[in-house]
């Protein structure tokens, strides 16, 4: 089977995992409205062509927090790619082939090993934990193994059921052993005490020493303009809907 769309790896993927797993990697959250959206405003993204420009060369690099990247393409962070590849993240980091990689807090490698087999710039998605000293100390580690950016998810102040009635019942595989350093969910648990000013509030990380913060965040145009405005130098804003 040549696979030439999305639609056609997916096709492919089904009938190649198992079938627990295959509804944690196609399904969303809850009654899956945000999930359905995405595929819409997808579906409506056109490509614009360019006629009778010069094409003798090529070069799709960008350039973010002074990383050159070959591609303005990157890998959303995801979680636990071992239960679909025994090698997991790092495979995902060797087939990057150069292109941004972001990492899950949920990876189901350590970050050291992943940046050690990794083709370009890394980066380390975090929830904005209420154990300020774990988030302090990922922060660190990220730093130590290379890492460019922290990438602080500040929109996800619980953990939510991940599918929709009658889908199955999905349970972590004993095989897919995550980096038992990252933290457990009963940590990310947070209460509106905990959620207050996160947005421009990323001194506290700062401090640890990441080259970059990316605030990640669903948001309506007037509230990506006020977050722009609150991010101190070396934060950007990443918006993944």
């Amino acid at each position: 089977m040549r696979l030439l769309t999305a639609a056609d790896f997916a096709v492919a993927g089904r009938k190649r995992i198992d079938p627990i797993v295959w509804d944690f990697v196609e399904g969303g959250a809850g009654s899956e409205i945000t999930l359905e959206a995405n595929r819409r405003m997808f579906d409506n993204l056109e490509i614009e062509p360019r006629a009778l420009v010069d094409v003798s060369t090529c070069d799709t690099k960008s350039r973010i927090f002074d990383a050159t990247l070959p591609t303005p393409i990157g890998i959303a962070p995801t979680a636990y790619h071992r239960m679909v590849w025994d090698e997991g993240e790092i495979a995902t980091a060797q087939g990057a082939n150069g292109a941004l990689f972001i990492v899950s807090i949920f990876a189901s490698c350590t970050l050291e090993d992943i940046a050690h087999h990794a083709t370009g710039p890394l980066w380390l998605q975090l929830y904005w934990l209420q154990q300020r000293e774990v988030l302090s100390e990922l922060v660190k580690r990220a730093s130590t193994a290379g890492y460019q950016a922290i990438v602080l998810t500040v929109d996800a102040p619980r953990i939510v059921v991940q599918f929709v009635s009658g889908k199955q019942t999905w349970l972590l595989p004993p095989s897919v052993a995550f980096d038992e350093a990252l933290v457990p969910r009963t940590q990310l648990r947070g209460d509106r005490a905990a959620w207050q000013g996160v947005v421009g509030a990323g001194a506290g990380v700062h401090r640890a020493d990441p080259a970059g913060i990316v605030q990640s965040a669903r948001l309506r145009p007037e509230r990506a303009f006020g977050a722009v405005r609150g991010c101190r130098q070396g934060c950007a804003l990443h918006l993944p809907n």
